[in-house]
């Protein structure tokens, strides 16, 4: 039956597919688990794990497609991008200079 080569490469493509999402949100889960241990000074990466893992599964729910979904992520990512980048650090800059005014120098 000609055509049928693509019918068999849908298959290994999904299967392709399926391996790069887990690869990700496996490492993903794995690194927000270490920095979240390590932000609340927590030994165990486990238990902070275990707390991700609903948040993922609630953003998941958040679309009515794939599509939706990864726009809700990149919508969410570029707001916390913003305040990483330009908010956070101006605060922490802020507070500097109000802590150093008041302090010694020396």
């Amino acid at each position: 039956v000609p055509g049928s080569i693509f019918e068999r490469a849908e298959g290994i493509l999904m299967a392709v597919w399926v391996l790069h999402v887990f690869t990700t949100m496996a490492m993903i889960t794995y690194l927000y688990s270490v920095v979240g241990a390590e932000i609340i000074g927590h030994k165990g990466i486990k238990h902070i794990a275990t707390l991700y893992i609903p948040v993922v599964y609630l953003f998941g729910l958040l679309g009515n497609s794939v599509v939706q979904v990864f726009k809700n992520i990149n919508m969410v990512g570029a707001t916390l991008g913003i305040y990483t980048v330009i908010i956070l650090p101006l605060l922490i800059l802020i507070a500097s200079y109000i802590k150093n005014k008041g302090g010694s120098k020396g």
